[in-house]
């Protein structure tokens, strides 16, 4: 067909480079693979948890700010979701707290004139998930511990130590393997456990210096 725009007549010159163009279109089509459709009842792959937010802070109303820190996992127990529930629990806990802003790392230099500008007094809070532990038993049941650390920014002094811990327990599923069960126990636990940690948070933070 590439010969064809060579041809004196009008018409096929002006025909050619079009036949030409839509022939190589529909080679390259054939020849790109497409994705398989996925079998008729194959499950699709759960959607990532949805984390728990830093929502702007409302400075008029902040009397204290909370800089997240560090939020690990430390237990041992190998499921990756862990600190982002840890992180996320203590995002909710916090956010439940009057005249408290939360920032999700260091404030920016617009935050930090906020900051000095109101006088608003600052704190760091580290977390992490000592214990993660399944129980032995019928039921299916995890044990999770957390420890908080409430700090001073800057300085880092010791301000608060917020310690909690909570077990959950249900009867086995059918159908689920006894570690994915665990693994979903794992989180509602330490959603308990951080929960608890947190109960004295606002006490911690208001407290007199």
């Amino acid at each position: 067909p590439r010969a064809r725009p060579r041809d004196p007549a009008r018409l096929a010159r002006d025909a050619a480079p079009r036949a030409v163009t839509a022939f190589e279109g529909r080679a390259r089509a054939a020849a790109t693979p497409s994705a398989p459709a996925p079998a008729s009842g194959t499950p699709l792959p759960p959607s990532p948890p949805v984390a728990v937010g830093v929502t702007p802070v409302q400075w008029a109303a902040t009397r204290y700010v909370v800089v997240l820190g560090s939020m690990v996992n430390r237990s041992g127990y190998a499921h990756a979701p862990l600190a982002g529930v840890l992180r996320s629990e203590v995002v909710r806990a916090l956010s439940g707290v009057r005249g408290v802003g939360v920032l999700g790392g260091a404030p920016s230099p617009a935050e930090e004139a906020e900051i000095s500008r109101r006088r608003i007094t600052r704190f760091r809070l580290d977390g992490s998930s000592r214990t993660v532990r399944p129980q032995p038993g019928r039921d299916v049941s995890v044990r999770c511990e957390v420890s908080l650390m409430l700090l001073d920014d800057p300085g880092a002094n010791l301000r608060a130590a917020l310690n909690g811990a909570a077990t959950d327990t249900e009867p086995p599923r059918a159908g689920t393997e006894r570690p994915q069960q665990e693994r979903a126990l794992a989180e509602r636990a330490l959603e308990g456990a951080v929960r608890t940690a947190m109960d004295g948070a606002s006490r911690a933070i208001a407290q007199r210096r």
